[in-house]
């Protein structure tokens, strides 16, 4: 069975997709244009809700089948192949039985963290994007354990997937070749970053093309462009197929970013009220504290 040997396993709006078309072009480097097949977590996909209001667009990208994830990875000519499945982190003990499965303990694992409250946010106002949430953040945080006690998709994990010690811990335990990197470095020094990164997938350095973020959340104007530029559709698939004779796949994915941002409304960041931030403060706390020993060093947010 052909697998990864490199996994970008963590979190969600912590900046996996711009160290992902970061990486992309390089040419020791191969992710399969599924970016996100969440095979090493199937089981948890698959015993999903069919209530989650996300759970058909999930499955039209996901990958939960050996044979059909090992196709995604039937390349020989590179020498890091990689998986970036974000979910990982969140559902790190499936996650890790699975990688030791099928791969080994040699696997690279990497993971974005990022200050949880500003991650809270930005997957909350996405999931807004999406058309996937219609209630207020308070309500949502409210009925966030409920929701996952009814297995919805972790997409509604706004508060818990901040919480990244017990993951980091175990991940570390189980694996010899880790590297943890934080979001405000990446778009604060992104050069350095990403030498860090070659350096730790032994390969060049390499040019790359400079963005502050990829996938930006945001509320849009018009739900249908919106709809049409992140929906499989056959419309889509048959400009996309044109245009690859003209453009690599990552300009595809620059242009289009560029489209859905010019499609979000302007001044459309979630704000939090002060008590709701620092009961979010208190929540994490701990957190932090056991995540600032197992690493060594304070986090970028509370030095």
């Amino acid at each position: 069975m052909n697998v990864p040997n490199f996994i970008i396993a963590g979190a969600p709006k912590c900046g996996s997709t711009t160290l992902f078309r970061y990486l992309n072009p390089h040419n020791d480097v191969f992710f399969p244009k599924i970016k996100e097949p969440g095979f090493m977590i199937k089981e948890y996909y698959q015993g999903l809700s069919k209530d989650s209001p996300n759970y058909q667009r999930q499955l039209e990208y996901l990958v939960l089948n050996e044979q059909k994830y090992s196709r995604l990875y039937d390349r020989k000519d590179c020498k890091i192949l990689g998986d970036s499945s974000i979910s990982y982190l969140f559902q790190y003990e499936n996650a890790i039985k699975n990688i030791l499965k099928y791969c080994n303990r040699e696997t690279k694992i990497l993971f974005v963290l990022r200050e949880p409250i500003s991650r809270l946010k930005s997957q909350y106002q996405y999931i807004i994007e999406l058309g996937f949430e219609n209630l207020e953040l308070r309500n949502a945080l409210e009925l966030e354990d409920y929701r996952l006690s009814q297995n919805w998709s972790s997409i509604f994990a706004y508060k818990r997937q901040g919480l990244y010690a017990d993951g980091i811990k175990a991940f570390m335990e189980a694996f010899e070749n880790i590297h943890i990197m934080f979001f405000e470095d990446l778009i604060a020094d992104p050069f350095s970053q990403m030498n860090k990164v070659y350096q730790f997938l032994g390969i060049p350095s390499s040019e790359f093309v400079e963005d502050l973020t990829f996938n930006k959340s945001g509320i849009p104007r018009n739900r249908g462009l919106h709809h049409f530029l992140m929906t499989k559709n056959p419309v889509r698939s048959a400009f996309a197929k044109a245009m690859r004779s003209f453009m690599s796949e990552d300009r595809l994915l620059l242009i289009r970013d560029r489209l859905r941002e010019m499609n979000q409304r302007k001044n459309s960041v979630i704000e939090i009220s002060d008590d709701l931030r620092q009961s979010l403060k208190d929540f994490y706390k701990e957190d932090h504290k056991e995540l600032e020993r197992l690493l060594g060093r304070k986090l970028p947010w509370t030095a």
